[in-house]
Parts: structure tokens; sequence; C-alpha cells
């Protein structure tokens, strides 16, 4: 893991459940190979490794079940074990046949049976594709489905399609989908720079220039009210890593030792700290974030800073909402980036299609977490495919949140557009950002925004990623001042 990148010596190993031996390796510039032997009591475990003042760790399954266990004639959805599921790069690859450069899994299938559908029958079709369970969430006997991570064992995409048509022609299946990883929102080597100008004014402009827009500036007036009041709302942030000890940002961290610049930002964006005389200012003084740093996918083969989707919008947001129920607003900024692969997003037919399974998978979720606590309001962004080799492309196919919201319709999720300020340019002097999905929900600033960057920098960088958490500080900082309000007030 990324603290010992360039580590030489030795690092001390633990689990979270039963004994590792040994219980250390020997690194040499970050590197090292050991053979272990682990005992426990099986299921979920965390690897922890501890050197130098450093802490890495990793999420895994430390035994695979072939069947869901219980009764039989049970039904299914409540039987599913409750398993985080941790994903692996050797279980993902480019090559496939429709959406050859995109990193699908040719061997995770994610799946949902029907209501009622029972443990034995459920298990028959387990059993048919000798498929391991990695991972699952428990569902509700007659109310809401579960969700089950398998593994197949097949080794190429042809398989895995042959596999996916099977199961989706079994009437008790609901959802058959493969996995994918997905990655930030942001427009990648562009506009990074230094610290810009960080003053206010009446015209936007400068490295604040999106508060302004905003009108942020405007809102803090009513800081003293809500300090008198006490309220705070608790507001997540999944993102693909975050800085451990920054001297303007203040939040609990759910992954120490998991550092990225990209999670920094938007943390800033949401709720860096007020009128510290350091980094920037967040929108919301009473943010109260917790974050979560999304695990980077390990094993074999080499696949940098994308994560599993089904980990990310899956096991990541269901178990940090149903954890802290207190959080009221979530800001994920993660997407397929189908430019990237040279994929048509919005007018290819497998990209659509895949897209669309996915967003229902994650409204099943939505509907489950639901049983167990009101709802947060979730902001994602959507997506800068945009005028990247294919024209205009649509929001809906940027990713799991997106089609949920716009094609599910979701109602929680809120999808946020870029824009750019240009003066001159007409009401508000801000117009679409060339890169953004269209047909979102709202917009807010995208383009050159200033945040916070490792080791207490600043940066600049422009993507959607930046455009939602505009919304989501606004959201929480509304809260703060009213908490009976509702996405749809």
């Amino acid at each position: 893991t990324k603290p010992f990148t360039s580590f030489n010596g030795d690092v001390e190993l633990s689990v979270s459940d039963g004994i590792i031996n040994p219980g250390s390796i020997d690194l040499v510039d970050g590197t090292g190979t050991i053979e272990v032997v682990m005992s426990g009591t099986g299921g979920q475990q965390i690897l922890t490794a501890r050197a130098g003042g450093k802490t890495g760790s990793i999420v895994f399954n430390e035994s695979l079940l072939d069947a869901i266990p219980g009764n039989p004639e049970d039904p299914v959805e409540g039987s599913i074990p409750e398993i985080y599921f941790a994903a692996s790069t050797d279980y993902y690859s480019t090559g496939h046949p429709d959406l050859s450069g995109a990193d699908l899994s040719h061997r995770i299938v994610i799946i949902v049976f029907e209501l009622g559908t029972t443990v034995s029958e459920a298990n028959a079709i387990i059993s048919q594709h000798n498929a391991s369970i990695v991972g699952g969430l428990t569902g509700i006997n007659g109310q809401a489905s579960g969700i089950l991570f398998l593994a197949l064992p097949v080794d190429s995409h042809a398989e895995m399609e042959s596999a996916l048509e099977d199961m989706r022609s079994d009437p008790h299946v609901s959802i058959a989908v493969q996995d994918i990883l997905v990655g930030t929102e942001e427009i990648p080597g562009e506009n990074a720079g230094n610290e810009v100008e960080w003053v206010w004014e009446t015209t936007p402009t400068g490295g604040n220039w999106g508060l302004e827009l905003c009108r942020v500036p405007q809102t803090w007036n009513l800081n003293a009210a809500v300090r008198k009041s006490g309220r705070a709302v608790m507001t997540g942030i999944i993102d693909a890593g975050f800085e451990d000890l920054h001297e303007d940002l203040v939040y609990y961290n759910l992954t120490p030792g998991n550092e990225h610049y990209h999670g920094t930002m938007v943390a800033g964006i949401i709720g860096a700290t007020y009128n510290n005389g350091k980094g920037i200012d967040g929108i919301n003084p009473f943010a109260g974030m917790t974050v979560k740093g999304v695990e980077h996918t390990s094993g074999s083969v080499v696949i940098t800073d994308r994560s599993s989707a089904g980990q990310v919008y899956i096991s990541n947001l269901y178990t940090v909402a149903k954890t802290y129920d207190q959080i009221k607003v979530i800001n994920v900024s993660l997407g397929y980036n189908w430019y990237l692969f040279d994929i048509d997003g919005t007018n290819d037919p497998a990209a659509q299609g895949l897209a669309y399974m996915q967003g229902a998978l994650l409204e099943q979720m939505l509907n489950l977490l639901s049983f167990f606590r009101p709802l947060p309001i979730i902001t994602t962004p959507a997506g800068n495919e945009s005028n990247q080799g294919f024209g205009v492309q649509e929001a809906r196919y940027a990713s799991p949140m997106t089609n949920a919201a716009l094609e599910h319709g979701v109602e929680t999720i809120i999808v946020v557009e870029a824009v750019d300020h240009q003066l001159g340019t007409g009401s508000g002097d801000a117009v679409l950002a060339d890169f953004s999905g269209i047909d979102g929900h709202i917009s807010a600033p995208g383009f050159r925004i200033q945040s916070l960057d490792l080791d207490n920098n600043c940066k600049i960088a422009s993507g959607t990623s930046f455009s939602a958490p505009f919304v989501a500080g606004v959201i929480s900082y509304l809260l703060c001042l009213d908490p009976n309000l509702t996405i749809q007030n």
C-alpha cells in the first residue's frame, strides 16, 4: 500500500481476527514477498501493516463460500451472508468484445434474485456455475432483495458473457451484471497549477470564483445563527483517498494511510476550515465530514488509480451510510470515464446496457438501505465525457449513480453538471463547461477550481468531480439552517 512504496526494513503484519504467521515481512524499496499461514474464524478480515509510524491495510475474505447457508426452502434474500466485497485486479481485464478498452471483470458477477426465490433455487444457480461467494448484502424476506457477489472460475470475457446470458435467462434472477473499474471524474493532466489569488470580490474571479458565483460568502452571514443553534450536519465523502493530516481539514478518516489528492480536493470544497488564514475556505463551516477512501484494487495485475464499481457503489456506500446513520449528505465523485477507453458512452449499446444494469443494481441497494435509515442525499458528477472525441454526452451513462438517478428515478441522487465563469455571457456569466455531461439536475462551478492538495498545498483542477461537492456543501449548510428540509423542497 502507498505508505510503504519506498520503505526499507521490517514491517509488522496483523489481522483483525486470529493469527498470522510469520507476523512480519522485510521490504526493499517497498517490495517483498512472503507466504503466511492464517488462523481465524473466517469471513471478512483486515490485514494491517505497520512500520516507521505508517499504517496500511487491505480488506479481504479469509474463506470462500460455495453456497448460501440456511434452510433450503427459506427465501434467499434474508439468507445472503453480509460479506464486504474486496476486489483484486486479477478479476479485471481489457479485451471485452464490445467494450474493449475498459477494465471489465471477467470473474465477478453481481446478482440480485427475484423476491421469493428459495435458498435451494439460488444455490442451484451458484452450483451450476461452480461459483464462490465473495461478497453480499443481506436482504429482508419478502420486502427487499439482497445482493450477492460471485466469483466465477473463468478467465475470459467470452466465458463471462456466456455465464451472464445463462443467468439472465433464469426466472429467479432479476439482475446479473459483471463488475467494472471506475475512476475519478476530473480532466486528467490539465489545469494543474499553484495557489492563485484568494480574495473576496463582488465579481467572481481568482481561486475562489466558484464560491463567489454561488454566493457562498453571503450565506456566511448566517453563521452566527447556526452556531447558536448548535447544529452541524454530518457529511460523508467516498473518494479515491484523502490526506491523513492536513492543517486546513478536520474530518473523521475511515481509511488512515490511503492518501490521494482527489478526495482531499473534494473535502476542501465542502468543508475546509473556515477563516483560519490557511489554505482555502470550504462552503460549510459546520460540515462535520466523515470520509472513506476506496480501496485501490490490489493483485498481481497493475491497474493504477481505479476501483471496483461494485465495491464503491454497493459495499462502501452501503456500509458507510448504514453504519453512520447520522450522515445526511454524501458526495461520490467517481465514474466510468468511457472516453479514456475510446468508447462513446452515450451511443454505444454495450455501454448503455452496462450502465443501465448497474444503475438498477444501485437502486436495489438503496431500497434495501431505506429499511434501516432515511436515505441520505447523494451528490454525484455528470461526467467529463463531452467533446472528448464523441461530441456532447448524456450524464445518465456516466456512472451507476447517474444512471440510477436519471434512468431509474432514484430521487435521493442529485447529478451535477460543471460550469465555467465567463464575463459578459449573460445572467450569472456562467456557461456549461465543454467537457461536462448534460441533462443532469443542476450545475455548479467545475473549471479551474482551487482546493487543497497533499502536504498542506493547494491545487487547481477541472472536472465535474469538483462541481458535485459544491452542491453537497450548499445542501449540508441548508440542513444546518433547517434540518427538516428534504430533497423535494
